[in-house]
């Protein structure tokens, strides 16, 4: 495909590049209870990347500077199926795809991606973007003969969370002939005044060599010790999701009833009970560092305008002093570290910080944990309600029956597959909560913990 001149570059946004996550491709997929129209959503597509010609761009690394950078190409070079492939597979999906599915108790299974379903096995890969003539963001459909699966893989340069929704949202919108909002692709952050000497906020730091390579052998130490246990899924259906809120809010006011005002939301009780899950074990007298990662758009509306896919992300250092401890500390108490952590850190002058240290120290590290201590990692997607969108303007028959998601694909194409890490969410249509964990084998079977909601 044709490539714009050489000046026809667009930088990736000042808080996109301090992303440490811009090398991973970002690849989720929903899996819908109906035959979709393959030839719709391939001109849907189409039409979308010539609204949004950035989702055709090429993602490239300037070799003067090692940035990553977008390439742009030709308008005419957006044609017919630009990043759209499709595949077909005969039979039922229950034939060839055992998908989590929503239990009548707390469960925790096994998760067997089969990637070629979600994404186009040329994609599935972290250098799949980099330096290549392919789209940065691609749509892969599997059509089963009672459902279908819709794979969207873009690189995390571009895209958060919110990002992703947007592109979906807007795709749909075409179907059902709205039309589609020019989209801001200035970075919005490019003018955001900071400083070479910002120090780092609370809870974060920079290691020094040293403190790196203690951090590196530590892990190896672990990876050694207790191998990985893979991608796990943990279903709460709404009677424990209710119960587990319950039972910390019992434990706030048996301890904290002196104090006014103070309240927990459900996510905050369901980080604890996963923490809880995760440490239910723990001997080792050692610091806990957790880093949760929270959108801020609504934090800097003035800035940031409405169609804007870009990452605006930042993260917050939740810190415990004793992995050790966790084990008898109520579920009330850890609730309220975590509400009272995020009330803090997510304060404006706080994410200002924040985002001026991320901005002015772009290639450095944020670091949420010590070298020798342990940690964990959490993404908050419920507010996504990615669950809750309706694919029906899609559907070979849109006046059947309104086409809903069964379950909700995610994951991220890394040079690393990381652990201690968990995504929360999507909210299940019944009232449920799905969270998608990468542990370690030890913790996944750990009786006291996920081993209780052990299901094949």
């Amino acid at each position: 495909m044709a490539l714009c001149n050489s000046r026809a570059v667009l930088p990736i946004g000042r808080l996109d590049a301090a992303n440490p996550t811009n090398n991973i491709i970002s690849n989720n997929g929903w899996l819908v209870d109906v035959p979709l129209d393959v030839l719709k959503l391939k001109m849907a597509w189409t039409q979308l990347n010539q609204a949004w010609p950035i989702l055709s761009y090429r993602l490239k690394k300037n070799g003067r500077t090692g940035d990553l950078e977008f390439h742009m190409i030709e308008q005419s070079a957006i044609v017919l199926g630009s990043g759209f492939t499709t595949a077909t597979v005969a039979g039922p999906v229950a034939s060839r795809f055992d998908y989590p599915k929503p239990t009548d108790s707390i469960s925790c299974v096994p998760l067997d991606i089969p990637h070629h379903f979600f994404s186009h096995p040329s994609r599935c890969s972290a250098n799949a973007l980099l330096n290549k003539d392919v789209p940065v963001a691609a749509l892969h459909v599997t059509r089963f003969d009672d459902a279908t699966i819709v794979g969207l893989s873009v690189s995390h340069a571009l895209v958060d969370g919110s990002g992703t929704k947007a592109i979906v949202l807007a795709l749909l919108g075409i179907l059902k002939g709205e039309e589609v909002l020019p989209l801001a692709t200035h970075d919005a952050f490019e003018t955001y005044p900071c400083a070479e000497d910002v120090p780092p906020p609370t809870g974060f730091r920079v290691f020094s060599l040293w403190q790196m390579l203690t951090l590196v052998l530590v892990t190896i130490w672990d990876w050694l010790r207790s191998p990985r246990g893979g991608l796990r899924v943990v279903y709460i259906p709404a009677k424990d999701v209710a119960r587990i809120k319950a039972q910390a809010m019992a434990d706030i006011a048996a301890k904290e009833s002196e104090k006014s005002g103070e309240w927990i939301s459900t996510s905050d009780s369901i980080v604890a009970f996963l923490l809880k899950c995760m440490f239910a074990s723990e001997t080792r007298h050692r610091p806990v560092g957790v880093a949760y990662l929270v959108n801020i758009r609504k934090h800097f509306s003035s800035i940031i305008p409405p169609t804007y896919i870009r990452n605006a992300n930042a993260g917050v250092s939740i810190a415990m002093p004793d992995a050790a401890a966790i084990p008898t500390t109520s579920l009330g108490t850890l609730s309220l570290l975590v509400r009272r952590t995020l009330q803090t850190q997510t304060q404006q002058a706080a994410l200002v910080h924040y985002i001026q240290w991320r901005i002015a120290k772009p290639k450095q590290m944020p670091m949420f944990m010590e070298p020798t201590g342990a940690w964990a990692a959490f993404t908050n997607w419920r507010e996504m309600d990615f669950m809750k969108i309706d694919w029906t303007p899609a559907a070979l028959d849109p006046g059947s029956k309104r086409a809903t998601c069964l379950y909700l694909h995610s994951f991220g194409y890394g040079p690393l597959n990381l652990r201690n890490a968990f995504v929360i969410g999507p909210d299940d249509p019944s009232g449920g909560i799905w969270a998608l964990g990468a542990l370690s084998d030890s913790v996944w079977k750990d009786v006291n913990g996920f081993g209780r909601y052990q299901r094949k």
